[in-house]
């Protein structure tokens, strides 16, 4: 199904695919994507010596197409990604009798069909070489039999020389409905590739290792095909010119030959060439392989000698033809990247899902659900704008049948998991699946109606006319059980029966029918109604002491009638009672542990055949029926096998709704809300995930020459900072495989670049230079610059990794040249070196041009070219450098010489010019100043954090600084110059930090961090050894403390809950200092927060102590029981004393008026909230002042307005004196405080509290914590 498109045309593909047996033909079109211009294959245009000849011959069916052969360098290879448009859509197997002949015509192949391949003697894989290849069913002979003008090419052309069709002529593919049966294995599926070999007289005289290849044929989405060679063993024969002696026909399968990355494929293959001879049989062969990469084509390198066809009663020949047939049996693939994308899109409608940990289970169930068409559409119909998890259904759905890869479902699984690494119940994830989506549509029942059985259980007597319904059960899913204490269920319809089965009441324990008296009676069950979709769920767990997995062999039916397990009342009701079976959900291994995978028929319309398919996490390829449903029964009692699959959650369609079901579902039946974001977060992610292959498998090189270089005015390190996009925004750039020869990258480069159509050139590849040399005065070895460099020896021409192996770094650089340079003269070493010129005039460095030199040549020799090329004029004073790498530039004297000692390092040596005595001309060199200060140069770029410690800083506007300046400058220095910026600032306020992933946090030590510090210190560098060719601009944050650091004061952070205005909860990061009070910390958080006092509170802070429990829900605990005030004279060093010795933790509040001043006598008690048990708490815990002697109703009116409740409300509360769980009473009105309800000796959870019990509210349960 081609990918969903917001107005986007694409190119092309016609895929002809022909019945024999029909008179109408039919093609099926589907899109490939053209790749982009600079990535698209060069033509081929033979030279006139070499034209091509036609071969005017044809076969019995017609006139053949004329084959083309011409002298052809290797080609690049196509993308190793393959989108689902790339290949052709074959027939359906309904489409398909066992005595059609289907042949798939490619109109227009992407790489003509062609693949360059060689032979080893002996049963070895083939192996890529400059060898000849031609496609598919090429005849040689015209109708008399002959091919002269094709015989005289064959003695012209020797067997070296690299030939290609570009022609192609199709083979055929049978794809079996039958199923083939391995020894002691289960059934497979197959496949037949037949291929014809038209013109053997020919093919006896064609060079060694001429190449024939067959169409591909596609079994469990992979790609094989026939490969025809012939292979010499003998000279050539004297009386028959032309032949040679002892010739075999090599025949192999070759398997994914454009994959390069990891994968493996077990297959056995029967290598048939066929008999003509009713009476004699097939010539066979078999073969058992395992295709990788390394051999991914098996077979007989002397599979049957040609001299057999002098015989004139040979039965494999006939017309000079010779047919060949391979029948091939995979095993399931076991990795996702071969996998053809396209073809499993047409058999199963979906990819896969990535599994990321042991997601399985979860991955198995959501392709159960996107199996069913009616579900995916209900899904994609719903306005989601408002709901995260219908979104991520929808969208997750969508790239399962869009993506041209396997999904990540991450986004939605964290919705409905924590963990992914921990299996949960399929059952249970799929009924809390469901309920969300019909909890989302209500009031819509559209998605509860299509999985609702109803089950009704009533008593019945067996006597008198009496039934007595007891209760309706409404179900998404049935649950099985696959035994039952000792008793072994063998079917489905044995386990349903068993479900509705009722027992007779009778003998003492007969029913009570009231109107009757005591009745001999039956309780049982029968289901009014069956749903469109029935879930069926299979109980393979048991436990005895621990669980245990029953692999007990249970069989369903593949089609079932429920027609007996409906209520007799309602059997005229339902229309349809029969059931088709959709999927299969398995599971393999043992309880807690295993794989999960899902069988899916993808093929349920009107009266079509079954088409299995099976969803392995990344994996979707076709399977039998016998794989899909009886393999998977489980394990007959007694057998050895334990780690067998067994069938676990079935999903049955009910026969009359199974096209309702099974609709149309496209991206236009999204809500149209939703539809634009849906597939433009799509277009993105899909876009990503192509920029990451192309980054694993391309390589995008920028392309420059002089005068791109000139016009950049780059004053930098090295020609230019490929890190910097503003310079290399408009470069021109080329896309290349890795694995591209270099000749390649020459004719690539013609083609893409206009300045380089009609220009003679010689390129030079960008790689980190050598310096076989230290400066002597440099005090540490600098990696080489980043140089365009020639290639070194002719042997790289040949090198197909040239990419690949990270010879290449960004670029390459275009040198023209007087003369067309051939292949080969591009790596002959002249000894000339190329050298780049740079200029320095008037405190500017900027590159002006190239000039080539020879090793050693004398500098003053030199200095009349590098004027020219600045521009001077020959009685012009100058400086001459080298540049070498920073802190390193070597002035050059008159008298010295182009080597490794003076910084000429081969190709992609720079040569700086300073311009001397210009008018206003200081009285000495500038340059190497220049370049010192270049080399430690750095751009900071800080911006204020408002996050960082906000109760401990200073809230004004947020301002961004840039600041050049020195790795070796003071951080201090930069300190003053942002709080000149900030008015009362002082200096020892600010703190500066490096922002980064791994530097997200300054050190505690916030005064000897900013005194002793310098840039260098800050970004993990030393000044001599700090190389801005890697990175010399850096982002970092600043703050501003209200108070100023001082030496020998150390900070600790701690997190305190901050309750602010209606109970809202804020967590914080706040510092307390060693020299500090705590009253001292919290007046500067007050200014921080803003506050200032009104009619309720003070506008100032206290700091609390509170319960503290499990990491995850501290804030609740905190919120729900306080301790103490804690005294603001307190030290900060001895509060983590006090917490430590607690294990408390902290919050924040502000002081309510009423509680500014305690006086003598009166004290803060905490106040809780309970419902049925004092052990366990909810709600905010809050302190109300209280003196000894006062009566409870004046402490209770402050309860009140505290709480902000209603009268009638507050009057069903109930308040008790507790110290920790134990109750010292209820407390009403008349209730005096005493002095014991104050006691400050006992640990904090021991302190008295006035606990406000609150009436249970079971429907709508608190959150609560357990003391």
């Amino acid at each position: 199904m081609p990918k969903p498109t917001l107005g986007r045309n694409s190119p092309e593909e016609i895929i002809n695919v022909t019945d024999s047996d029909n008179e109408h033909p039919y093609s099926l079109k589907y899109v490939i994507p053209v790749p982009p211009q600079n990535m698209r294959r060069p033509p081929v245009v033979p030279d006139d010596e070499d034209a091509g000849i036609e071969d005017e011959s044809s076969d019995e069916s017609g006139d053949i197409n004329p084959c083309v052969i011409i002298p052809q360098a290797p080609t690049m290879k196509n993308p190793v990604y393959q989108t689902r448009r790339d290949i052709p859509r074959v027939p359906d197997d309904d489409d398909i009798e066992a005595d059609n002949d289907m042949e798939i015509d490619r109109v227009l192949l992407a790489n003509n069909g062609i693949a360059l391949t060689s032979d080893d003697d002996g049963e070895e894989p083939e192996e890529e070489d400059e060898s000849s290849a031609f496609g598919a069913d090429v005849s040689f002979t015209d109708d008399d039999g002959e091919a002269p003008a094709l015989n005289s090419l064959l003695s012209d052309v020797p067997a070296s020389v690299t030939t290609m069709a570009t022609d192609h002529v199709p083979s055929l593919v049978h794809y079996n409905t039958q199923e083939h049966i391995e020894s002691l294995t289960s059934n497979v599926s197959s496949v037949d590739i037949y291929y014809k070999l038209k013109g053997i007289r020919q093919f006896r005289r064609m060079p060694e290792n001429t190449h024939f290849y067959s169409n591909y044929g596609f079994v469990r989405g992979i790609p094989f095909r026939i490969m025809i060679l012939n292979r010499d063993l003998g000279p050539i024969r004297a009386n028959t010119p032309g032949f040679v002696g002892n010739r075999h026909i090599g025949f192999f399968v070759q398997c994914n030959p454009d994959i390069k990355i990891k994968w493996n494929m077990r297959a056995i293959v029967f290598l048939k060439m066929l008999s003509h001879d009713p009476n004699r049989e097939d010539y066979t062969r078999r073969i058992v392989h395992t295709f990788h990469p390394g051999e991914n084509d098996w077979g007989y390198a002397q599979y049957y000698s040609c001299d057999n066809f002098d015989d004139a009663n040979n039965p494999f020949l006939r017309e000079d033809t010779v047919t060949f047939k391979v029948t091939i049996l995979p095993d399931p693939p076991k990795f996702p990247v071969f996998v053809n994308s396209a073809f499993n899109q047409f058999f199963a409608d979906r990819c896969g899902l990535k599994n990321l940990g042991s997601t399985c289970w979860f991955n198995s169930l959501l392709q159960m659900l996107f199996s069913i068409r009616k579900l995916r559409k209900l899904i994609y119909n719903f306005d989601s704008r408002n709901d995260k998890f219908m979104f991520e259904l929808q969208f997750t759905f969508f790239k399962m049948q869009y993506s041209e890869h396997p999904v990540d479902p991450s986004t939605l699984g964290k919705l409905l998991w924590s963990d992914t690494f921990t299996q949960e119940d399929v059952h249970d994830m799929f009924m809390k699946l469901i309920d969300r989506v019909e909890t989302a549509m209500r009031p819509d029942e559209s998605v509860k109606e299509l999985f609702q059985s109803r089950l009704q259980r009533y008593i019945k007597c067996v006597d008198v006319n009496h039934t007595k319904m007891l209760s309706t059960e409404e179900l998404n899913c049935i649950l099985l059980s696959v035994r039952q204490g000792n008793k072994a269920f063998g079917t489905l319809r044995e386990s349903l029966t068993s479900y509705v089965a009722g027992s007779r009441l009778e003998g003492d324990n007969r029913y009570n029918s009231e109107e009757y008296g005591l009745q001999v009676a039956d309780m049982c069950s029968r289901f009014v109604k069956f749903p469109p979709i029935l879930v069926v769920t299979l109980q393979r767990s048991a436990y005895d002491n621990y669980a245990v997995k029953i692999n007990d062999r249970f069989e369903y039916e593949a089609m079932m009638d429920l027609e007996e397990f409906l209520d007799e009342d309602t059997k005229s009701l339902v229309k349809n009672t029969k059931y088709t079976l959709n999927s299969v959900l398995v599971h393999y291994g043992e309880s807690g542990c295993g794989h999960y995978v899902s069988y899916v028929d993808v093929n349920m319309n009107g009266a079509a055949k079954s088409r299995w398919v099976k969803c392995d996490d990344e994996l979707v390829y076709r399977v039998t029926n016998l794989e899909a449903i009886t393999n998977n029964y489980g394990i007959p009692e007694g057998a050895k096998e334990q780690d067998s699959g067994t069938a676990y959650v079935l999903t049955y369609l009910r026969n009359d709704v199974i096209d309702e079901m099974m609709c149309s579902v496209a991206e236009n039946d999204i809500h149209p809300e939703v539809r634009n974001i849906i597939i433009k977060r799509f277009d993105e992610e899909e876009q990503l995930y192509k920029e990451r292959t192309e980054q694993a498998y391309y390589q995008t090189l920028f392309v420059v020459n002089d005068s791109l270089l000139k016009n950049l005015k780059y004053s930098r390190f090295d020609l230019l900072d490929f890190k910097d996009e503003g310079l290399t925004k408009n470069l021109p750039r080329v896309v290349l495989p890795k694995d591209m020869f270099l000749g390649g990258i020459y004719k690539q480069l013609r083609i893409h670049c206009d300045f380089l159509t009609n220009k003679n050139f010689r390129i030079y590849l960008f790689r980190h230079a050598e310096i076989p040399f230290t400066a002597v005065d440099s005090k540490v070895s600098f990696k080489g610059g980043l140089r365009p460099c020639q290639l070194m020896s002719p042997e790289v021409l040949n090198q197909t990794q040239l990419l690949g192996e990270g010879y290449v770094q960004n670029a390459i650089y275009v040198r023209e040249v007087d003369e067309s340079p051939m292949l080969e003269e591009c790596h002959e070493n002249n000894n000339q070196m190329l050298v780049f010129v740079k200029i320095f005039d008037q405190g500017e460095l900027y590159f002006v041009g190239s000039m080539m030199i020879m090793p050693h040549d004398v500098i003053s020799e030199l200095a009349p070219e590098f004027k020219r090329i600045c521009g001077f004029t020959s009685d012009q004073p100058i400086a001459i450098y080298a540049e070498v790498s920073p802190f390193d530039i070597r002035e050059l004297e008159d008298d010295d010489v182009a080597n490794g000692h003076n910084g000429f390092n081969g190709d992609g040596s720079i040569v700086v010019i300073e311009k001397l005595g210009y008018p206003g001309a200081p009285g000495k060199q500038q340059f190497l100043t220049y370049w010192h200060n270049l080399s430690r140069s750095v751009i900071l770029s800080i911006k204020r954090d408002e996050e960082l410690f906000p109760l401990n800083t200073l809230r004004e506007a947020s301002e961004s600084k840039v600041i050049d300046c020195y790795v070796d400058t003071e951080l201090m220095k930069i300190a003053e110059e942002i709080a000149d910026a900030h008015p009362g600032v002082d200096r020892n306020q600010i703190l500066i930090w490096r922002h980064g992933p791994s530097f997200d946090k300054p050190s505690y030590v916030f005064y000897e961090h900013m005194n002793n510090s310098t840039v260098a210190d800050l970004l993990g560098t030393k000044p001599d050894t700090f190389d801005g060719r890697d990175r010399f601009q850096f982002d970092l944050k600043y703050t501003i403390f209200s108070h100023k650091m001082e030496p020998h004061s150390t900070y600790f952070q701690q997190t305190v809950y901050a309750i602010g205005v209606r109970l809202k909860v804020t967590q914080y990061d706040i510092l307390f200092c060693s020299r500090l009070t705590i009253g001292q910390t919290l007046d500067d958080a007050a200014r921080s927060l803003g506050l200032v006092s009104n009619d309720k509170n003070t506008g100032k802070l206290r700091l609390v102590a509170a319960y503290r429990c499990g990491q995850d829900r501290t804030y609740i605990s905190t919120l729900a029981r306080a301790f103490k005030v804690i005294d603001p004279n307190l030290k900060c060093i001895d509060l983590m004393k006090f917490i430590s010795e607690t294990k408390c933790s902290l919050r924040i509040e502000e002081i309510p008026n009423d509680q500014a001043t305690i006086e003598e006598g009166e004290y803060l008690i905490p106040v809780i909230h309970f419902e049925t048990t004092i052990a366990s708490i909810f709600g905010v815990s809050f302190f109300v002042k209280i003196k000894v002697g006062q009566k409870f109703s004046e402490i209770k009116q402050k309860l009140k307005e505290f709480m902000t409740v209603s009268d009638e409300e507050f009057s069903v509360y109930k308040f008790f004196i507790f110290e920790g769980v134990k109750n010292r009473g209820a407390i009403d009105d008349q209730t005096v405080v005493r002095e014991d309800w104050i006691n400050a000796e006992t640990h904090l959870i021991e302190q008295p509290v006035i606990a406000i019990q609150h009436p249970a509210t079971p429907d709508f349960p608190k959150i609560s914590i357990t003391l």
